[in-house]
C-alpha cells in the first residue's frame, strides 16, 4: 500500500489563508490551547531550548521565548511566520 502524495504548494497555500485567524480562536480552539498549555508546562523543567515546529504565528513560542527560553521557530507558511516575526520583535531569545 503506497502513500498518497502531499501537494506542498496546497497545504501551504491552505496555511497562508488560515494565517490571518490563527489568533481569533474559537471557544473550541481557546480549550485546546489552554489544554496544550498545561502539557506544555509539565515537561518545562530543566529544559533550556525549545524546537517548535509548526509553529504558526507563535502562540506557544513567542511567550515561551519571553519566559526565557531558546526557541527556534519553524513553520513553512510565508503568511504564518510573517505575523509570527512582528509579534516576536524585540525577543532575542527566539
Amino acid at each position: 500500500m503506497s502513500s498518497p502524495e502531499t501537494d506542498f504548494s496546497r497545504e501551504r497555500a491552505w496555511r497562508d489563508a488560515k494565517a490571518a485567524k490563527e489568533d481569533h480562536a474559537s471557544a473550541d480552539e481557546s480549550v485546546n490551547r489552554a489544554l496544550c498549555w498545561r502539557e506544555v508546562e509539565r515537561h518545562l523543567e530543566s529544559v533550556k531550548t525549545i524546537l517548535d515546529i509548526g509553529a504558526a504565528t507563535g502562540a506557544f513560542s513567542i511567550p515561551l521565548a519571553q519566559r526565557g527560553f531558546t526557541v527556534t521557530h519553524l513553520d513553512f507558511s510565508p503568511a504564518m511566520l510573517a505575523i509570527a516575526r512582528e509579534r516576536a520583535k524585540g525577543i532575542t531569545t527566539i
